[in-house]
């Protein structure tokens, strides 16, 4: 699958801060240069999933209080940090031929001064378009308190390193968690989205009153859905360390299972306490990429083999 890639280079004058004064979040009173000065002073820890990756964004220019909307591409000159590429190809969707990613660190700040909130990272870089160096499973709880939700979690995430695996949990931001799982050299979307698929529904299948596969909401009450559907061309995840455009901007941060535990919340890391929480801690993901796994040629067998050793939750 062969992919052209065609770049704009970046405006340097773009890298100012425009209104700065400006409340993009009502709640808490959060301006846009404290988001600006928020994200710079953790850009060393979330610069490493967002280096040469392709993006989108959620762009809130006049703040929650306004409209928003979804961007995946940039028009004309890049700002700093930021390369706007046509990807060519026949089998390219024509939603996916226009794409921006990120070339320098500077290119976090510039999608703040462009109105963005949230940061989506796609599983691909621009030197490997068509392919993922990590797979997500989204667990999206519906009706369950968030212990029982880590407790799953827990549970999936036996499943997935019974298969040999390394498996890390991120508090999203939102509802739910995501357990991701890096692969090194990237693998093809086809074959991330085969796995992603397989292990949702042999979640469920083991586990039929915990997890879902299927989105129906009939179904899903009391349970997660194993949502594996961002494993494919185009699709993304909120970034690490990415503000969510919810009140008080809570953000998707990388933990430890031991710090999910004490969690009280998907949400529990507002922006204003995300410096903080980042210092005052170890990186849980230090070694997220060391750990990454050469493609499991035989991960059918594996999760058959994982399927019939991992225990059974007690009731």
């Amino acid at each position: 699958m062969s992919r052209r890639a065609h770049e704009r280079r970046s405006d340097p004058a773009a890298s100012r801060i425009s209104h700065p004064e400006r409340v993009i979040d009502p709640e808490s009173g959060v301006t846009k240069g404290e988001l600006a000065d928020i994200l710079t002073a953790v850009t060393p820890r979330m610069w490493p999933y967002l280096d040469g990756r392709i993006v989108s964004v959620l762009r809130c220019p006049e703040g929650l209080a306004h409209s928003c909307f979804f961007q995946r591409h940039i028009r004309g000159r890049p700002p700093p940090g930021i390369t706007g590429f046509t990807l060519a190809g026949e089998d390219t969707p024509a939603s996916l031929q226009e794409v921006m990613a990120l070339s320098a660190p500077e290119g976090i700040i510039s999608l703040v001064q462009m109105g963005a909130i949230e940061i989506h990272a796609s599983a691909a870089t621009v030197a490997h378009p068509t392919a993922g160096s990590w797979l997500v499973l989204d667990l999206d709880p519906a009706g369950l308190p968030f212990a029982q939700t880590v407790a799953h979690a827990r549970l999936l995430a036996d499943l997935v390193e019974a298969m040999d695996l390394p498996v890390f949990p991120k508090i999203t931001g939102g509802k739910g968690i995501h357990l991701v799982i890096p692969f090194a050299p990237p693998v093809p979307f086809d074959q991330l989205h085969q796995l992603a698929r397989a292990l949702a529904t042999r979640a469920a299948g083991l586990w039929p009153d915990i997890f879902v596969a299927n989105n129906r909401k009939a179904l899903r009450e009391q349970r997660i859905f194993v949502d594996y559907l961002r494993n494919y061309l185009g699709a993304s995840a909120i970034a690490p360390f990415s503000p969510r455009a919810h009140p008080g901007l809570p953000c998707a941060v990388p933990v430890s299972w031991q710090e999910l535990a004490g969690l009280a919340s998907a949400r529990a890391v507002p922006v204003r306490a995300l410096v903080d929480f980042v210092k005052e801690r170890a990186d849980p993901w230090a070694d997220f990429f060391s750990r990454a796994q050469a493609w499991p040629e035989d991960w059918r067998d594996r999760l058959a083999r994982a399927g019939e050793t991992v225990a059974r939750p007690r009731r």
